[in-house]
C-alpha cells in the first residue's frame, strides 16, 4: 500500500509519529522547579514589563539567559496565554523540525535510508525525546547546530560555486541563532567545521571571503542582542551573563569536587543513558574516523568532530549537566544508522522489512499515548499549580511571601513566579515562636508553609490557597476577598456580598 522507499512516503511516517511523541498531552504536568520555571517566569516578565530586549524576572531585568527561546515563549504567551503547553510548545516544535532535519542530513551525508533510521533512533533516544517535552533550550539548540552542520554539508556537496557561498552565509546565521539560543553552546558546530577544514587541509575554504564571512556574521547575530544590553545596563550585564553564567559556574563552581573520572562523566552518562545504541553508535564512530582517513568517508569524520568538539569542551567545565550535550545525540543517531544500514540490513528487501517493523512498533507505542491514560509529563509542583489562580486573584502581584518550615527556596520561588509573580523571602522560618510573633505584629503578611505545620499554629489563620500538602495563609482578614476558614471548616468559598 505504502512504498517505504518513497522519500515522501517516509517523511509522512517520520511526520506522524513525531507530532504524537512530542505534541500530545504536553499540556500535562505542572513546569518543573528550576529551568522550567525559570525560564517561563522570564518569558511572562518580558510580557509583562513590555521589553523584549532583555528578560525580567520578579519585575526586575535578569541577565542570565539568552534571549531566542525567551522570545518563543513569550510570543506564544502574548497570543495564546500563559500554560504549560504555550511554555513548552517552542521546544517540541524544534525538537519536531530536528527529526525531520536529522533526515535531511543523513540523506545528505550517506543516503535516504541512513536519514530515516537515523530519524527513527532519535526519536528512540528517550532522554532527548524527554527534555523535547520541556520548557527548556536544549532542544531548540539542537535544532541550530544540527541546521549549521547541514547547511556546510550542501555548501561542499553543491556544484555551483554561488550556491556553495550562499550556504556558507547561511551557516553563520544559523551559528549566530545558536548562540542567541544557548551562548557558546551554540558555538560547538562551526568549532567542529573549522576542525574539519584543517584535518582535511582546506586551505582554500579556510580562505574563502564567504567562509570568514559566515564567521563574522555567527558573531554579529549575537551582538545585534549583546550590544543594545551593554548599552543598557553596561558592567552588569557582562559580569552576570557572562563572568557569573560562563566563568564562575563553569570554572569556579565545584573545583574541590573535581577528579581525573569526574571529566569522564558524559562518557559514562552516555553509556547508561543511550542503550540500545551504544555499541552501534561507538562501533560507527570508530568506523567513520577509520574510513576518512581511507578517503570513503569524508562527512563522517565531520560528525566525530561535533561529537569531540561538544563533548570534549564541556567536560573540561564543573559543572556536566547532561542536557548541556544533548545536540550529540544527532550525529551519534546519524552514525548508528550508517552502521545499521552497512553492516546488518544491507539488503533493500531488509531495510524495506525493518522499517515496516520499525513503523508499526512506534506506530502501536503512539497509539498507545493517544488512546491510554499513559502520562508522559510527570505531576512536578502541581500544589503551586493548583493554588496559583487563588494567589493571583487575592494577593497583590509582587508581593513576598514568608516561608515556614518549607523546602529549598528556589523548589518554590521559581514555580511561584512562573505561575503568580508572587516573591518568596529566601530566609525559611523554622521556629513557630519566630512564626506566631511576625503574625501577631500589626504588619500584613502572607505566608506559604505545609499542612502539617499549619495545623500546629496556635491560631486558625484564614487560608486563601490550598493543595493537598500546601497552604497559604495571612495573618490579616479582608471580608472583601475571603472567609477565613480553616482546614477543618471544609472548601474555601469566596464573598458573595
Amino acid at each position: 500500500m505504502f512504498n517505504l522507499k518513497n522519500i515522501k512516503v517516509q517523511i509522512f511516517f517520520i511526520s506522524c509519529i513525531a507530532i504524537v511523541f512530542l505534541f500530545c498531552k504536553l499540556w500535562e504536568g505542572g513546569l518543573a522547579s528550576y529551568d522550567d520555571s525559570f525560564y517561563a517566569a522570564q518569558a511572562r516578565g518580558m510580557v509583562e514589563a513590555n521589553d523584549y530586549l532583555t528578560p525580567h524576572y520578579g519585575g526586575e531585568a535578569i541577565h542570565h539567559n539568552d534571549p531566542f527561546c525567551l522570545w518563543s515563549m513569550a510570543i506564544a504567551f502574548k497570543i495564546f496565554g500563559f500554560s504549560e503547553y504555550t511554555a513548552r510548545f517552542y521546544s517540541a516544535f524544534f525538537g519536531f523540525l530536528t527529526i525531520l532535519l536529522v533526515f535531511f542530513l543523513g540523506r545528505a551525508i550517506y543516503n535516504n535510508w541512513t536519514g530515516f533510521f537515523a530519524s527513527l533512533i532519535l526519536m528512540t533516544t528517550l532522554i532527548w525525546m524527554k527534555f523535547a517535552r520541556h520548557a527548556m533550550f536544549d532542544i531548540t539548540l539542537s535544532f541550530w547546530v544540527t541546521l549549521t552542520i547541514f547547511l556546510f554539508i550542501l555548501s561542499r556537496k553543491t556544484k555551483n560555486k554561488d550556491h556553495a557561498n550562499f550556504y556558507l552565509v547561511l551557516t553563520g546565521i544559523a551559528t549566530g541563532m545558536a548562540i542567541l539560543t544557548k551562548s557558546i553552546l551554540g558555538s560547538f558546530a562551526m568549532i567542529s567545521i573549522f576542525l574539519f577544514l584543517l584535518f582535511s587541509r582546506d586551505l582554500k575554504t579556510l580562505f574563502n571571503p564567504f567562509y570568514l564571512l559566515s564567521i563574522l556574521l555567527a558573531l554579529a547575530v549575537p551582538a545585534a542582542w549583546i550590544i543594545p544590553n551593554y548599552a543598557k545596563y553596561g558592567k552588569e550585564f557582562i559580569d552576570i551573563h557572562y563572568g557569573w553564567i560562563i566563568f564562575q559556574r563553569g570554572f569556579v563552581h565545584y573545583r574541590d569536587k573535581q577528579d581525573f573520572w569526574s571529566y569522564l562523566t558524559y562518557v559514562k552518562n552516555i553509556w547508561i543513558l543511550y542503550w540500545p545504541w551504544v555499541p552501534f553508535a561507538f562501533f560507527g564512530l570508530i568506523m567513520a574516523v577509520i574510513n576518512f582517513f581511507r578517503k570513503k568517508d569524508t562527512f563522517g569524520m565531520l560528525l566525530v568532530l561535533w561529537i569531540f568538539a561538544t563533548i570534549g569542551i564541556m567536560s573540561v567545565g564543573n559543572e556536566r549537566e547532561f542536557r548541556y550535550i544533548l545536540p550529540v545525540f544527532i550525529p551519534f543517531a546519524i552514525l548508528t544508522s550508517s552502521v545499521l544500514n552497512n553492516y546488518i540490513i544491507k539488503t533493500e528487501k531488509i531495510k524495506t522489512i525493518s522499517a515496516k517493523y520499525s513503523l508499526i512498533v512506534l506506530g502501536i507505542a503512539a497509539l498507545l499515548i493517544v488512546a491510554t491514560p499513559l502520562h508522559l509529563n510527570w505531576g512536578r509542583d502541581e500544589d503551586i499549580k493548583e493554588i496559583s489562580p487563588m494567589l493571583e486573584r487575592h494577593i497583590p502581584k509582587g508581593t513576598t511571601l514568608l516561608r515556614y518550615k518549607t523546602e529549598d527556596y528556589f523548589t518554590l520561588q521559581q514555580p511561584f513566579m512562573a505561575y503568580t509573580f508572587l516573591k518568596i523571602e529566601k530566609k525559611d522560618i523554622t521556629t513557630q515562636f519566630d512564626i506566631e510573633k511576625i503574625l501577631s505584629s500589626d504588619e500584613h503578611v502572607f505566608v506559604i508553609t505545609y499542612i502539617e505545620s499549619y495545623k500546629t499554629l496556635s491560631k486558625k489563620y484564614p487560608i486563601i490557597a490550598m493543595s493537598n500538602q500546601m497552604v497559604v495563609f495571612t495573618n490579616k482578614y479582608d471580608e472583601t476577598k475571603l472567609y477565613p476558614r480553616t482546614i477543618f471548616e471544609g472548601p474555601y468559598k469566596e464573598n458573595k456580598r
